[in-house]
């Protein structure tokens, strides 16, 4: 995420949510960048590791996540969605 800023020539990253799984595993947290086309999603395990980062040019920041099950849907700040089962590989802890 930072290189995408660095390009687009602005310094802002900024996380527009952070939400506890579920099921107690970790966190999902996702947001965008300053030029408001970037947006971004990543899972962090309970222990604080850094489980998997998505970086999305064209999708603009993502601003909410509701879970159903295994899945996450992500909302992004056009209200377009994006629906991740966080169960399947390479998306699981």
């Amino acid at each position: 995420m930072a290189r995408i800023i660095e390009e687009d020539g602005t310094l802002e990253a900024g996380p527009c949510f952070e939400r506890p799984l579920p099921d107690g595993s970790g966190r999902i947290t996702g947001g965008g960048g300053g030029m408001g086309n970037t947006g971004h999603l990543a899972r962090i395990a309970q222990d604080g590791t850094l489980c998997w980062v998505a970086v999305m040019y064209l999708s603009n920041p993502f601003v909410a996540v509701r879970f159903e099950g295994s899945r996450a849907v992500f909302t992004n700040d056009w209200r377009n969605l994006l629906t991740l089962d966080l169960a399947a590989p390479p998306l699981a802890p």
